[in-house]
């Protein structure tokens, strides 16, 4: 069999050879590229709904490679789109160069390279050493029994509640003339 030399290393779930990416390196690069509010808003928009998917990295001689998928948020139904950057460490600070995406503005200063970028912020603060593998809601058990999060809110005996009331200005005044006080708490 004959080698020619060595392969490039396959794209994997492994995060191993992803640096460690930062809030401060996103904000860094989209200041560098002109990237308005509105557009870094809708990015982590991306991110938070998980519209970013099928992420998988490559390592590269100064950094590595990575590519992933972004729903479009209006067309459900159409194609994803497709995403491409390179991250590389350069003077201690996370180098983010080659963006393309699949989208009319192309050269990667969408929304949509800005929700994977916060999807990988995500995964470095995390510690993620893979990407983690989403579950559809089919293969979870049923919930619709387990009642909605309360805030702290437990059920108790009525006999144990005490009621108050808020006294107004006017309120308290006519007490004090009266020299009638109140416990307010």
């Amino acid at each position: 069999m004959i080698s020619c030399g060595p392969s490039l290393p396959q794209w994997t779930l492994s995060l191993k050879s992803l640096p460690a990416l930062k809030e401060k390196d996103i904000e860094l690069w989209a200041n560098q590229s002109r990237i308005p509010k509105a557009v870094l808003t809708k990015g982590y928009g991306n991110f938070a709904e998980s519209y970013v998917h099928d992420v998988e990295v490559r390592t590269a001689i100064d950094g590595c490679c990575v590519r992933a998928k972004c729903f479009k948020s209006m067309k459900k139904n159409d194609p994803p789109h497709s995403l491409n950057l390179k991250l590389s460490i350069i003077d201690g600070c996370v180098k983010i160069s080659e963006c393309l995406c699949s989208c009319k503005a192309g050269e990667g200063d969408c929304n949509h390279i800005l929700g994977l970028l916060y999807l990988l912020h995500h995964y470095c603060k995390c510690g993620y050493k893979t990407v983690p593998t989403l579950q559809s809601k089919t293969s979870l058990k049923q919930t619709w029994h387990i009642p909605a999060r309360t805030d702290g809110i437990t059920p108790k005996k009525y006999r144990t509640l005490i009621f108050k009331r808020f006294l107004y200005q006017n309120q308290l005044r006519d007490q004090l003339k009266q020299n009638v006080f109140v416990l307010m708490v």
